[in-house]
């Protein structure tokens, strides 16, 4: 796999934007990378700039801004990962939240697409899109690209608009906008505000004799996880692909929150329900990812097995309590 030209990387400091970039780096690409002013993720912001990533402070709700440096780096792909999820933002969702879900992922998405025919830019756009685009009527309901659109949520229909939108302009006046619908995906950089997080951090602390409670909502509940590292891939070989299309990644099966509970505090040799407080435990609508189209034309696999995508999220939380406790 080779890139070739200037990579764009938006949502640079999120999970995926950051392991993107370091991939993308590791492939030989100039990366420019867009990140929010402030002083966040400091430790990912010095690892990016270590690696030769170009770094740039630019609030995409400034839509001029970002179309303007599109233009001005006229990147051979541009990987648009940026966006705002009540998830990783503090619930619940509020009128404040809908307007920022709106500016990044819908108007930000725009001024992209814009740049790209207005100024000429020939280049691959890849847009992270989300399996929150439909809702689940039923367990295990499996989906794919020929799944009508019914969004589960606002995030999702904020999704749905900006996959709208590049369809058209893919269509309408031939841009190469690549569309990827993601299913949950999960890796040690996974912001601590996720459910995941929260279960692999209570047994890396549990398993150093701090036995804090947490309290989830429906262990029942079964969510279709894949390892980050492979949606990375998935986005890569969407880049290279033509002609552009819209690809779901998932691993196409599904766990449930007592699953990673399971697998997360028996790595250690602990008990969760030690710890873990469960207000329900079950059954619910939960959507399931059909891969196949990604894995006839891209060539693609989810490689990383449930397991050892938990036991490595763990491993790395207990590391993290182990330096912290050392200095």
């Amino acid at each position: 796999m080779r890139i070739k030209g200037p990579s764009l990387v938006t949502g640079a400091l999120g999970q995926d934007g950051f392991l993107l970039c370091q991939r993308l780096r590791d492939l030989g690409a100039d990366v420019v990378a867009v990140v929010r002013p402030g002083g966040t993720h400091m430790q990912r912001r010095d690892v990016l700039t270590r690696s030769g990533c170009r770094l740039v402070d630019l609030d995409i709700v400034d839509t001029a801004a970002l179309a303007d440096l599109a233009a001005q780096v006229r990147p051979s792909h541009i990987f648009h990962l940026a966006a705002v999820h009540h998830a990783s933002h503090g619930p619940p969702e509020t009128p404040q939240v809908w307007q920022s879900m709106i500016a990044v992922n819908l108007l930000a998405t725009e001024a992209l697409a814009r740049a790209c025919v207005t100024a000429g830019i020939d280049c691959s756009l890849v847009y992270a899109s989300s399996s929150q685009v439909w809702t689940a009527r039923r367990p295990d309901q499996r989906v794919d690209e020929t799944t009508p659109i019914e969004p589960a949520s606002f995030y999702g229909q904020t999704k749905a608009w900006a996959t709208d939108l590049l369809r058209r302009s893919r269509a309408q006046h031939g841009l190469r906008a690549t569309i990827a619908v993601l299913f949950n995906h999960e890796s040690p950089w996974r912001d601590a505000s996720f459910v995941t997080r929260k279960i692999t951090m209570a047994a890396a602390q549990a398993a150093s004799g701090r036995r804090e409670v947490l309290t989830l909502a429906n262990i029942g509940a079964r969510v279709d996880w894949q390892a980050a590292a492979d949606v990375v891939e998935g986005l890569l070989l969407m880049a290279e692909n033509e002609p552009p299309d819209d690809y779901v990644l998932a691993s196409g099966r599904s766990h449930s929150v007592r699953d990673f509970l399971d697998t997360a505090f028996g790595h250690v040799g602990l008990d969760w329900k030690d710890v873990v407080t469960a207000k329900e435990d079950k059954a619910a609508p939960a959507l399931v990812g059909d891969p196949s189209k990604a894995v006839a034309r891209l060539n693609w696999r989810p490689r990383g097995a449930f397991d050892q995508l938990v036991r490595g999220m763990v491993d790395a939380d207990v590391a993290r309590l182990q330096d912290a406790t050392a200095e």
